[in-house]
């Protein structure tokens, strides 16, 4: 014997007699539009949220290229730090980079950073003077730090709390005895929040 079928319950909802495939139509071409126009800001708006989240990673990050005949005794490099955005502990780096294509006569390098901070009504925070030395090759001659033919050396200097309004001024020279130093191309500062 045949077994009786049960009629199809119209599904979500659907009014009796009104065939399901009408649910599975395509929104009309002006609500497509509508969505797309919706979803752009959307993007825009996760794109600005992670720039601003790079950026407050390093609040400042400023290297100076130095000649390609080599860094010249005289010349201090002399970083103004004066864009605090907010308010937090922050770590003072110093980088050196060093290349593979020009290089370095000696092992070591000795540099003077000389820091002022001053606080927002213009009094002196924190003022003082380090004699740095840093290894630029090992005792076989091979290149330190981070890299390929590009060497990067990073140097923590101080860390100290900031906020809007403080200011900064950080001074680099070299001690080496040659009025010319060749092998280093680039100087830079960062401070970061931690």
């Amino acid at each position: 014997q045949a077994q009786a079928t049960k009629p199809n319950k119209p599904k979500h909802g659907a009014p009796s007699g009104v065939p399901c495939f009408f649910h599975h139509l395509s929104p009309p071409s002006s609500l497509t539009a509508l969505s797309r126009m919706n979803i752009k800001p959307a993007i825009i708006l996760i794109l600005i949220a992670a720039l601003i989240s790079c950026t407050e990673s390093t609040a400042i990050k400023d290297y100076r290229d130095l000649p390609t005949e080599g860094w010249r005794a005289k010349d201090t490099l002399t970083f103004q730090v004066d864009t605090i955005r907010r308010a937090a502990p922050y770590e003072v780096i110093l980088g050196i980079r060093t290349s593979s294509a020009h290089a370095y006569p000696f092992q070591k390098l000795t540099i003077v950073a000389e820091q002022q901070w001053t606080a927002k009504n213009g009094t002196t925070m924190r003022c003082h003077k380090d004699t740095l030395e840093i290894s630029i090759t090992n005792e076989q001659g091979d290149a330190q730090g981070t890299g390929i033919s590009n060497y990067e050396h990073i140097i923590p200097l101080t860390q100290l709390n900031l906020e809007p309004g403080n200011q900064g001024r950080i001074r680099i020279y070299h001690l080496m005895r040659r009025p010319t130093l060749p092998g280093i191309t680039n100087v830079g500062l960062e401070l970061s929040p931690f």
